[in-house]
């Protein structure tokens, strides 16, 4: 589904409503042309978005920096994210059906 006024080009993945997926590395990334959002990912998997440009909008309310849960919906100059947390088993695996 695309808003009313949307500007997606006819083809683009945008077009079909196709979502892009970034992971998360350790560190510090930037979100945005030009960088509007930061987020922190620590050494113990916490995630922390800090508003750089704009008002940012975590679940309807504005943030300046805050620590991200799964679920979380992001709201930045017109785009919209949903932080979705991997799950991490006690020895530091990713949980899911890999193996038997």
């Amino acid at each position: 589904m695309l808003p009313a006024g949307g500007t997606a080009q006819p083809g683009s993945l945008a077009s079909v409503g196709a979502q892009r997926t970034w992971f998360l590395e350790p560190g510090v990334q930037t979100l945005g042309d030009p960088p509007r959002v930061e987020v922190e990912v620590g050494a113990d998997g916490q995630v922390v978005l800090r508003a750089l440009l704009d008002p940012v909008h975590v679940d309807g309310r504005p943030v300046v920096e805050l620590l991200l849960a799964d679920g979380n919906r992001i709201e930045a100059r017109g785009a919209t994210m949903v932080f979705l947390a991997d799950a991490v088993d006690d020895d530091g695996g990713r949980e899911g059906g890999e193996g038997g």
